[in-house]
């Protein structure tokens, strides 16, 4: 698998935020294999390495993978939050905007069909938030292992 190739390469070489790049992508392909636990510790990795490094837009496209896993495991709300503010962060690359609005897109039509009390946990996104501070938050109130165990089906 390329992906692991990659990342493997990236420890050789002490390539960290390559490293983190390469997780963010494993994230993905684990969130589309449904193994939520997989994604949600690569995430914490990536994320890890964007914050110490401050590599924002590294901290988006990890952010947007987070977004997804939250989709998929019930958490509306906060995918909802975390797609706008990524849609919206100038330093957001182009391909991830796009990725962001379907999204939002996706989420417009399932929140609005789904308006259980678990569709709004609280608010994740502030009017101050920042990247870093959005990852701080995630990661310290251990939100990431908190839903790896959690499936809506």
């Amino acid at each position: 698998h390329y992906i692991q190739h990659s990342l493997r390469l990236c420890h050789e070489t002490h390539d960290a935020l390559g490293a983190a790049y390469a997780q963010t992508s494993l994230a993905n392909l684990a969130i589309a294999a449904r193994e939520w636990q997989e994604a949600a510790q690569l995430l914490e990795q990536s994320l890890g390495v964007g914050a110490a490094n401050h590599a924002i837009p590294l901290l988006l496209q990890s952010l947007l993978a987070v977004a997804n896993l939250f989709t998929v495991t019930g958490k509306l709300a906060w995918a909802q939050e975390l797609v706008q503010f990524i849609s919206n962060h100038p330093s957001t690359f182009k391909a991830d905007r796009d990725e962001s609005q379907k999204l939002i897109t996706l989420l417009s039509t399932l929140v609005t069909e789904s308006p259980d009390g678990d569709t709004h946990p609280g608010r994740l996104v502030h009017e101050d938030s920042s990247e870093q501070t959005l990852v701080e938050f995630i990661c310290s109130q251990g939100l990431l292992k908190n839903l790896a165990f959690e499936e809506t089906g």
